[in-house]
């Protein structure tokens, strides 16, 4: 139980549970959780470029 931690997965802007509200968070041992970090971090990386570009588009569209 001493080498267990958590991680916030995505935040409540993302939730897709509740939205503003629910956060996801992943119970995992010490060790895993540094791979996972870097996973989430790329995925959250990805996410805003994604909606960075969306939002471009929009402003040229308008």
């Amino acid at each position: 139980m001493t080498d267990l931690t958590t991680l916030k997965m995505y935040s409540k802007a993302f939730s897709f549970y509740w939205p503003e509200t629910t956060e996801i968070h992943l119970i995992t041992t010490k060790e895993a959780a540094k791979l996972y970090e870097i996973i989430i971090t790329q995925i959250h990386e990805e996410l805003f470029r994604a909606f960075c570009a969306e939002a471009v588009r929009q402003l040229d569209e308008a």
